[in-house]
């Protein structure tokens, strides 16, 4: 989970808005499996810097 966030974080930096969503929305698929209640905060909050 924390791989795909950086890569999001890595493709967001290289304005590569598709990539970056996809890793982010991959975090989304995993955050309850984690059972870390920041997560889909954190999620959200990465996902609306792209744009």
């Amino acid at each position: 989970m924390f791989t795909y966030n950086n890569l999001g974080l890595v493709y967001r930096r290289l304005k590569k808005h598709d990539s970056a969503l996809y890793y982010f929305n991959r975090v989304k698929e995993y955050a309850p499996l984690a059972q870390r209640p920041d997560w889909p905060t954190l999620h959200t909050k990465t996902v609306h810097q792209v744009w």
